[in-house]
């Protein structure tokens, strides 16, 4: 079985499943709503930042996600996956996460788990999953996530899922930050084969009053540099029958008047934007 799935990868016309292009679609709006379920440490105390969503892109192959976080308890890490799933794991679809890569490792602690698909299993059932306990030497302080993207099927199949995949990230902007519900920093590192940096952008949030956000950026691309800031009236309505909150974000301009110039006002965003709207209002 094994022989024959190795002949299946390396054959340039094996068709990878349905399933893992439309889990490629999703990747970064479940990573990020895997980010909003994770409780942080609250700011203020002795040796402790921010609440930090980092993530590195490493060429095309790999991608590193890192939240500093309370960490997942070693007794809940089996539990993360299980489609059944309660409480905080239950506001993310994990497996699609895993489906839209070749493997996902997570770490917190020193607790490690790796997962990934027979991702010639039609009926995406397949999942491995295997269980180690680290060294040391690599103990994730919070949660740790290393994507490795698909790299075995049809080669076109492969080079579409990973420009997908790609083209999501570099999608972000300050407005992301808004629906994140307690991470102040956002930074995204955009790395080469070499893993040395080309690009960065790293936003901050801050609470100006009950309804107002000042969001600042930071942005650096082969040697040249830019900073940015924009202000938001933030408005939000818990939905009574969903365990979810309908938040509406308007842009302003440094007078806290309605921004009505920018790009931005043309978006409607769901953590991510997904197509214009007319009345420029940013809505999840």
């Amino acid at each position: 079985m094994a022989a024959e799935q190795e002949s299946q990868s390396l054959n340039p016309e094996t068709k990878l499943g349905k399933h893992i292009s439309d889990s490629a679609k999703s990747l970064l709006h479940e990573l990020l709503r895997f980010t909003n379920s994770r409780p942080f440490n609250k700011e203020g105390k002795e040796h402790i930042s921010y609440p930090r969503m980092r993530i590195r892109l490493l060429g095309s192959e790999r991608i590193v996600i890192e939240h500093n976080d309370q960490g997942i308890p070693e007794a809940d890490m089996d539990a993360i996956y299980e489609s059944g799933s309660v409480g905080q794991f239950k506001t993310f679809d994990f497996r699609k996460i895993i489906a839209a890569c070749k493997k996902v490792h997570l770490q917190s602690g020193l607790s490690s788990l790796m997962f990934h698909y027979n991702i010639f299993d039609p009926t995406d059932k397949a999942l491995y999953i295997s269980k180690r306990r680290e060294d040391i030497s690599t103990y994730a302080l919070g949660t740790r996530f290393t994507l490795l993207l698909h790299d075995q099927g049809n080669r076109k199949d492969v080079e579409t899922l990973k420009n997908i995949i790609h083209h999501q990230f570099e999608e972000l902007h300050d407005a992301t930050l808004l629906f994140l519900k307690e991470v102040k920093t956002l930074e995204v590192e955009f790395c080469g084969m070499d893993e040395k940096v080309y690009r960065n952008c790293r936003w901050e949030k801050n609470e100006v009053d009950e309804h107002s956000l000042r969001i600042s950026m930071a942005k650096s691309e082969y040697g040249e540099r830019s900073s940015g800031l924009q202000c938001y009236h933030v408005a939000e309505q818990p939905l009574l029958d969903l365990a979810t909150t309908v938040v509406l974000a308007f842009p302003l301009t440094i007078h806290s008047e309605p921004e009505t110039k920018k790009t931005i006002v043309k978006k409607l965003f769901n953590f991510v934007p997904l197509r214009t709207w007319s009345h420029g209002v940013s809505q999840v």
